[in-house]
């Protein structure tokens, strides 16, 4: 239940983000405390509105809430072009507020998977087992670390970049995405 009333909530946020905004690039230990105020005053605020079955609407996805954020963004004076990095920082802090608020089946019910700082935990599981399989300690550690270099490889390579590619760029990504694929599925069936 929400401990203070939705007007409260938004003179907080706006007095918040104002904070924000006259922050200098160097604050950053200021900047991550009103970032994580802003998180959890935003995360209240969605307990004044509800979903369809009287909920509330933890996710944020109410036409109404999602409106309101951005009316409080435009109260408080942060141009269009700043309220992106801001919301998206924002949005860091929310999913580990909820996470420590809601049981994980209420989790699930809203669609909402692991968590940001777990999404860390297992990128960094993921490069450090990468890694150690970089370091080779088989028969023919070459060969696996040629496997582990051009998965990596691809790995950086994100799905925008590649739905951006347009003519000759986008014909030569696939004959070479069709090359890798056929050799990658020759040497597994070895």
């Amino acid at each position: 239940m929400a401990t203070k009333t939705r007007a409260a909530l938004e003179s907080d946020a706006v007095r918040i983000l104002r904070g924000l905004r006259s922050l200098g690039e160097g604050d950053r230990e200021r900047r991550t405390m009103l970032m994580r105020d802003l998180s959890e005053t935003l995360v209240n605020l969605r307990e004044h509105f509800l979903t369809k079955d009287g909920t509330p609407d933890w996710a944020g996805r109410a036409w109404a809430y999602r409106r309101l954020v951005r009316d409080l963004y435009g109260e408080a004076g942060i141009p269009p072009e700043d309220a992106t990095p801001l919301q998206a920082a924002s949005r860091y802090h929310i999913g580990n507020i909820l996470r420590e608020r809601l049981k994980p089946e209420e989790l699930e019910d809203l669609g909402l998977g692991p968590g940001p700082r777990e999404r860390v935990r297992a990128a960094h599981e993921e490069r450090s087992n990468l890694l150690a399989t970089l370091k080779g300690d088989g028969e023919n550690p070459e060969v696996i670390r040629a496997f582990s270099v051009a998965f990596t490889l691809l790995e950086r390579v994100s799905d925008e970049a590649v739905a951006e590619l347009r003519g000759a760029d986008r014909r030569a990504a696939r004959t070479l995405l069709r090359k890798i694929a056929e050799r990658a599925e020759q040497l597994r069936t070895l």
